[in-house]
């Protein structure tokens, strides 16, 4: 009977702390849930322990090696679950971490920022003409790229699904690669303004504050943590509000 319990405790056992993690955490935040899932993990991996070394009191006989096989899987089982949920937490406060954990964003076209930017000279609001004066930064419709590629580089195949998005009169769907909780009001015509008068430096070099140097990336990613702290700091270090109804409103 214990051959047949031990694998079921074990998927049980790890589901009830992940789903339980995630309530502790938002019951009890982060530093809370962080000591007792480490006090759990701990606790769970000395007993597949003693069940992967046979210590005494724990059935061997002919079905010992079932028993130590049981054991070790569960004790790599519950480890693996537990390193999983220990470095999302991590990722509350690690930047580091959390990074982990965001997938790389697939776009429905190839668009490397090296080429337009590093070789082609493009200034990013050229493309994204709103993002000194607008709340948000736009993303240029079909029809901006084809000002240019009417003409360059139409054998290339990302080009290639420009045209026809052209010709179909469809746009494309780009898919986003930084958000902000609903809850969060960010102006960019605001930042841009401040800091282009502040250091005297083009919006495209504000634009890196947040969103690091897109004009290297052949793939979009997001490198800046983007979290509350990293905003309420650099308000700080500028001198700018950090009341909560200045971004919550």
């Amino acid at each position: 009977m214990i051959i047949i319990l031990l694998p079921l405790a074990a998927i049980l056992i790890t589901a009830a702390l992940l789903l339980g993690l995630g309530f502790g955490f938002i019951q009890l935040g982060a530093v809370p849930t962080i000591v007792i899932s480490v006090i759990i993990i701990l606790w769970v991996c000395i007993a597949g322990a003693a069940l992967a070394f046979k210590f005494p009191g724990i059935p061997s006989g002919n079905n010992g090696w079932i028993v130590a096989l049981i054991g070790t899987f569960s004790f790599i089982l519950v480890v693996t679950g537990g390193t999983l949920v220990g470095t999302k937490l991590l990722g509350h406060y690690v930047w580091a971490f959390d990074k982990l954990y965001l997938p790389a964003v697939e776009q429905p076209i190839d668009f490397p920022h090296t080429s337009h930017v590093q070789k082609g000279q493009i200034d990013c609001v050229f493309c994204h003409s709103t993002v000194d004066s607008e709340p948000m930064a736009s993303v240029p419709p079909v029809e901006q790229c084809m000002f240019c590629h009417k003409v360059i580089g139409k054998d290339l195949p990302g080009v290639q699904k420009v045209l026809t998005a052209w010709d179909e009169n469809s746009p494309i769907k780009w898919i986003r690669v930084h958000r902000l909780p609903d809850h969060v009001r960010f102006v960019h015509e605001a930042h841009i303004s401040y800091f282009t008068e502040k250091d005297s430096v083009p919006a495209s070099a504000v634009c890196t504050l947040c969103h690091g140097e897109v004009g290297t990336m052949k793939q979009v990613e997001q490198v800046k943590e983007l979290k509350m702290g990293f905003c309420v700091e650099c308000h700080r270090n500028n001198g700018a509000p950090t009341d909560c109804t200045t971004c919550h409103y």
